[in-house]
């Protein structure tokens, strides 16, 4: 195994090292506003910068000087070219010093995982009318995305979103800083090694929602509804079965630097079929309800700016709670097996620093508290290095350190290789 992986990565940087300094492939979004993917990007795709911000406020409608097609009667007003992109990873993830159960990621503390085409999604994206964009996002058979109204308000753009994903969690039709509130923007592959947002699941998971949001004046707010399934339910009533949540962002300037202090948070019940929650168990007669009772809060932190010359952001996130509690709403002896109760907290501190414009050093540190298993408890230290090969071609290496709380319980190393290609 360990020599088919040298041959693999060697094959690999041989081939890209091949190609012509001029042919970088870009993103759909970056060839909608004719500029470099690092002209929205902080240090690396997907981290967002300040112009990356902006367009995404836009609802993805600004243009940077492309040939538009434009349709009077309909509103139509989209680019000459196809907004289409294609995003893979390949990944070796191992874990060294802990045994785990076989479907976990590892299977015993000797082995590792190899997953080939990682993550792969075609996108589909960008500006549609005036005031109208949005992506799509098409994986393993199934079919997510947003759709994005935005207009410019008050200094600002203010719009309404809806969304629909298997894994990106609540925050997935609006959401602009990387703390990993957002699942796809956070600083290390090893997110629930190195994210308090991740690693309570606060930013992540299936969810289908509306959001009304306002950026502009260094603040950014969204308030929304969701449920935390891939699809709608019949006979749903948004008034009463979806979750409320919330998101505030501030931002100040200051000696050239960027800073955010943020909060959030989700709280209510969802009523939604079992076969739509993941993890749960459908009865073998008839769809049941289950009710997803949820409190989760807490506050997030970035700054971002220039240290001795060097491009550096730094990011904090603190889960001060997050309660879910499942219950079965229909009254029936057949009713779905429900998942697993959540009860934990975290917090997380994350730091990229590139000493090159290509090649940037990281660490994070991570605290988790699972109020409801003592055994999951830990502390976690990691490191990595990031290798922006191409705009749109990474390498990622990282190393996380996990030290658990339950006493007699020993420490265990994980270790993630990961490449990433978008064009």
């Amino acid at each position: 195994m360990k020599n088919i992986l040298q041959k693999g990565v060697l094959a690999s940087l041989l081939v890209l090292s091949a190609l012509p300094q001029y042919a970088e492939a870009v993103p759909a979004f970056a060839r909608q506003m004719n500029m470099e993917c690092l002209g929205c990007h902080n240090q690396n795709i997907p981290k967002l910068n300040a112009f990356g911000r902006q367009f995404k406020l836009s609802g993805f409608t600004m243009t940077g000087g492309t040939g538009l097609i434009e349709g009077a009667q309909l509103g139509l007003s989209i680019p000459t070219m196809l907004n289409v992109s294609f995003i893979t990873k390949a990944r070796y993830h191992k874990t060294n010093g802990k045994e785990t159960a076989a479907g976990d990621e590892t299977v015993g503390s000797s082995r590792g995982n190899l997953e080939i085409f990682d993550e792969s999604a075609l996108f589909f994206g960008g500006r549609v009318a005036d005031n109208v964009g949005g992506s799509m996002e098409f994986a393993e058979g199934l079919l997510g995305g947003k759709f994005i109204f935005s207009t410019e308000a008050y200094g600002g753009h203010a719009g309404m979103s809806y969304f629909m994903t298997d894994a990106l969690g609540a925050f997935a039709g609006m959401e602009l800083y990387n703390t990993g509130l957002y699942r796809p923007i956070r600083q290390f592959e090893n997110r629930k090694g190195t994210n308090a947002a991740q690693v309570t699941g606060v930013g992540d998971g299936a969810a289908t929602g509306i959001q009304a949001y306002y950026g502009g004046h260094n603040i950014f707010a969204t308030v929304g509804l969701y449920g935390p399934a891939m699809n709608g339910n019949p006979g749903l009533d948004v008034g009463s079965d979806l979750i409320p949540f919330y998101r505030l962002g501030v931002e100040a300037q200051i000696s050239g630097w960027s800073f955010m202090l943020g909060t959030y948070g989700m709280k209510g019940m969802a009523i939604l079929s079992d076969a739509a929650i993941e993890g749960a168990k459908p009865s073998a007669t008839t769809s049941q309800l289950i009710g997803v009772d949820q409190n989760s809060y807490g506050f997030d932190f970035q700054a971002e700016g220039a240290l001795a010359g060097m491009n550096t952001l730094v990011t904090a996130n603190l889960v001060l709670n997050n309660e879910i509690i499942y219950t079965n709403e229909t009254n029936s002896s057949n009713g779905a097996i429900l998942p697993g109760d959540l009860d934990n907290r975290a917090g997380s501190l994350e730091a990229q620093i590139n000493p090159v414009a290509d090649i940037g050093i990281k660490a994070a540190y991570l605290l988790f508290d699972d109020r409801m298993s003592d055994a999951k408890d830990l502390t976690a230290y990691s490191a990595g290095v990031d290798y922006l090969y191409r705009q749109n071609v990474r390498f990622v290496l990282e190393y996380t350190h996990s030290d658990p709380k339950l006493a007699g319980t020993a420490s265990y190393s994980d270790i993630y290789l990961m490449s990433m290609i978008a064009f």
